[in-house]
């Protein structure tokens, strides 16, 4: 029983009270705020492409409007 309580207390004076901000820790927030990011973005891109395209069923545009 008094080993359990030391190997306890050493576990919790390991660990940081605080959260270090280490270069992995940085550097996985950058490439989650990336992904996320070029997630928005992939929506967004799809979204306005959908958006734009020409319904079934209906005319194709003259050559004049096209332009």
């Amino acid at each position: 029983m008094e080993r359990r309580r030391r190997v306890l207390q050493e576990v919790v004076h390991r660990v940081p009270r605080r959260l270090q901000w280490t270069i992995r820790l940085r550097l996985t927030l950058l490439y989650g705020a990336l992904f996320l990011a070029t997630g928005v973005l992939l929506l967004a891109v799809t979204y306005v492409l959908v958006a734009h395209t020409p319904r079934a069923g209906s005319p194709p545009p003259s050559p004049r409007t096209a332009l």
